[in-house]
């Protein structure tokens, strides 16, 4: 026996959900990557079976893995028919049930006549259920690094404990309005391992937290139902395992185990301080033309963002972040990488912007004894250093990213750029600013009067004082130029979910597998997932050319009734 599978059968269970609406969400996501099926009606209770015909073995741990996810996502789903690997133990249609009636098949059977689904659709279909929010359990060989486990056998963060958030705190205090009381229970454990909780921790809040209701009792058909003592024990155990293994995978930066962390930090402050340093050396080559400088300073907040010397970098996202338009974004890259301020590494394909570093004279290369050398720096610890250089930029960037300077017909670049180099608690004199924007005298002293004149400047006894950001809401209002850059960038998403789309409709047209007429038409609800594009048949004309512009409509027309494309989350 090959242990391999011709069958995949999802039982719906109506003990354990409700299998109509699930089998919906099923078939939806089945007819997305073109996997044919037919649905049984198999009990008298309402349950469901949905029946996949394969044309080829599949491996029974693909199976397996499919049914663990789909089980995460849709409550009704049994696992047993998808991981056992010798029978299966699923009624085909037509067999009679025990409690009456029979399997009686809804939709066509074809699909089980003709089979056609092979591994690389299911493997895909697998990938989109992950994507969907699901999780597969962490393998039991491998512990990750960072972790240990205590005298039982209990896993936990390597680390001193301290206390938890207090959004974490209050879920474990008080009774939370969520649903999903399986969400609460995940958010609270994984709260916990951060804060290098141990097993033993958690284990005496079972008896009372609010947030543990899911380990003490179990979803049934109209109420939860009571599990018993060793029952809780498990799914508390199982649930904290999975905790720390994702935790531990997933730790933001600053908060994790890379011994590499603290010479990384070090090595793109050095980097970035010193890009910073030169541009401000050479207020000149910025005078002519701001979106240079913005674009570079962008750039090294995504460098510092990230801590890592390469960043993806493409021109809507620049946009979003600067207030300048996609075209000034791409010549401003340019003319920054013909002068060696930034390196392209990789162009732009697909979906994915292209990627930079900093110019040669100013990175540091990860393999050099630099990197070592920068730890042991004193003064200021490598990642607070990059953290106050990360806030300083992004402050900067945001205070002049504003319709009242970035708008046609508004106060103009200058003032934003006055505006952001003042502070609102220091001051600068007149020949500071000069120093450091370079601008003739007579444009400096008109873009400062138009400050002052508006409120967003004041005099005191040692120079210009920036006024608080709320005053530049009313000077948008007054100059007609109010809500430019939010309706530039609601036309950038779209064009970003559009083109997203057309690349997910040019891969489905170099599949192998793909079968024209089996995925949902343009019009219907955009299937949208976590990482990937719409999975619509996309939009064509009477020649079967693509037809973008109606493809716009589309998404503009769903964007318009829900408002932007959210990514569909498990629920």
């Amino acid at each position: 026996m090959n242990k391999a599978f011709r069958y995949v059968v999802f039982d719906l269970d109506a003990s354990k959900g409700n299998p109509e609406r699930d089998s919906k969400r099923l078939t939806a996501w089945l007819t997305a990557f073109s996997i044919g099926y037919t649905v049984c009606l198999s009990s008298p209770a309402g349950g469901r079976h949905v029946w996949v015909a394969t044309a080829e073995p599949i491996a029974a741990n693909l199976v397996a893995a499919i049914g663990v996810l789909a089980s995460q996502l849709l409550h009704s789903v049994d696992t047993a028919p998808l991981s056992n690997r010798l029978t299966g133990c699923v009624r085909p249609p037509g067999a009679p049930h025990r409690n009456g009636g029979h399997s009686i098949p809804v939709t066509s059977l074809e699909p089980l006549l003709s089979p056609s689904t092979v591994t690389a659709q299911l493997e895909a279909f697998r990938d989109h259920l992950i994507d969907l929010g699901a999780a597969l359990p962490e393998s039991t060989t491998s512990t990750p690094r960072g972790v240990t486990v205590d005298d039982h056998g209990h896993p936990h963060l390597i680390g001193d404990r301290r206390p938890v958030t207090t959004k974490v705190r209050k879920l474990i205090d008080e009774p939370s309005d969520e649903q999903d009381l399986s969400r609460v229970m995940a958010v609270v454990l994984s709260g916990c391992a951060r804060a290098r909780w141990r097993y033993a921790d958690v284990h005496e809040l079972l008896a009372h937290s609010p947030a543990l209701e899911h380990a003490r009792t179990s979803r049934g058909a109209n109420m939860r139902l009571d599990r018993s003592v060793r029952q809780q024990e498990k799914a508390l155990q199982n649930a904290w395992r999975y905790a720390v293994q994702f935790v531990a995978t997933n730790l933001p930066a600053g908060d994790s185990f890379d011994a590499t962390f603290d010479a990384r930090a070090a090595a793109v402050s050095d980097a970035v301080e010193a890009a910073q340093r030169a541009a401000d050396a050479s207020p000149g080559l910025w005078s002519t033309n701001r979106s240079r400088r913005q674009i570079l300073d962008a750039v090294s907040a995504y460098i510092l963002q990230s801590v890592s010397s390469e960043v993806e970098a493409d021109t809507r996202r620049l946009s979003q972040d600067t207030g300048y338009g996609r075209e000034a974004c791409r010549l401003a890259l340019l003319w920054l990488t013909q002068n060696n301020w930034l390196v392209l590494t990789t162009p732009a394909a697909g979906v994915h912007g292209a990627t930079f570093r900093l110019g040669d004279r100013f990175s540091t290369d990860p393999s050099s004894t630099e990197w070592a050398q920068a730890v042991t720096r004193p003064a200021v610890p490598p990642d607070e250093r990059r953290k106050i250089q990360l806030r300083k930029i992004v402050n900067r960037l945001e205070l002049s990213n504003h319709d009242a300077f970035a708008s046609p017909g508004s106060l103009g670049r200058d003032a934003g750029t006055i505006f952001a180099a003042l502070g609102s608690e220091s001051s600068a004199t007149t020949l500071d600013l000069l120093a450091h924007i370079s601008l003739t005298i007579k444009r400096l002293r008109a873009a400062l009067t138009r400050l002052s004149e508006q409120g967003l400047v004041v005099t005191t006894d040692t120079g210009w004082q920036r006024t608080n950001g709320t005053a530049r809401e009313r000077v948008a209002v007054e100059f007609g130029v109010a809500g430019y850059l939010e309706g530039r960038r609601h036309r950038y998403d779209i064009e970003r979910q559009v083109w997203a789309w057309w690349q997910a409709e040019y891969e489905w047209m170099k599949s192998e597998h793909r079968k024209p007429g089996r995925r949902p038409p343009p019009t219907s609800v955009l299937l949208v997932s976590v990482g990937r594009p719409p999975s619509n048949e996309y939009p064509r004309g009477p020649n079967n050319r693509a037809d973008h512009r109606e493809a716009k409509r589309v998404v503009l027309g769903k964007a318009a009734n829900t408002g932007p494309l959210q990514l569909r989350q498990a629920s």
